[in-house]
């Protein structure tokens, strides 16, 4: 039996990311500069945000069912927006460290061995110095065997290209392996 670990990540205590919560004010100022007009409800707070005085004006006597109203030209919402973004980014830096922690949580695992990835320019060089399977001579994609059967050894000399079949087959005698290919060398 190994243990292994877990990351995930933490997410505030709204559930809400520095991501999601920068897509929502770009939104809404989009919104606004094509509308308007938009009305934000957050938490029982009503905001009007509008490009122009007509809403506020039009009104009159309900204006008390409004709590804020932000009136802005053109320009001033772009400000706005650039505002926002840059305290947006800012606040993120600050606060990088509470949203980049991890936790981690630990289970068990039962008859597994810890894999390490065999390096990616490592399985290119071994697929293009290759014609075909040492086994059967089938040209296909390639899966890469260790011969040892040790995944965590990425050793050249433990490793060799075999097409899915005869990867498959676990009969095959390290032997008869080590004798069927020459490692390129890099």
């Amino acid at each position: 039996m190994t243990s292994k670990k877990r990351r995930r990540r933490k997410k505030d205590e709204m559930g809400v990311s520095i991501r999601q919560l920068v897509l929502s004010v770009v939104g809404l100022i989009v919104l606004t500069v094509t509308l308007g007009i938009v009305v934000v409800v957050l938490k029982g707070v009503v905001v009007i945000i509008e490009v122009y005085n007509s809403i506020v004006t039009s009104m009159g006597s309900y204006g008390w069912l409004v709590d804020y109203f932000i009136i802005f030209g053109f320009g001033g919402i772009l400000i706005l927006g650039m505002i926002i973004f840059i305290a947006l980014v800012v606040f993120s830096r600050l606060h990088k460290d509470d949203d980049e922690e991890v936790y981690e949580e630990e289970y068990e695992e039962y008859d597994r061995v810890k894999r390490i990835p065999i390096p990616h320019k490592k399985k290119q060089a071994i697929h293009r110095t290759y014609k075909g399977c040492p086994i059967c001579g089938k040209r296909t994609i390639m899966e890469i065997h260790h011969i040892d059967g040790n995944p965590s050894n990425n050793d050249d000399r433990n490793l060799i290209p075999l097409c899915p079949t005869c990867h498959s087959n676990t009969g095959i005698p390290k032997d008869q392996l080590k004798g069927k290919w020459k490692k390129p060398r890099y």
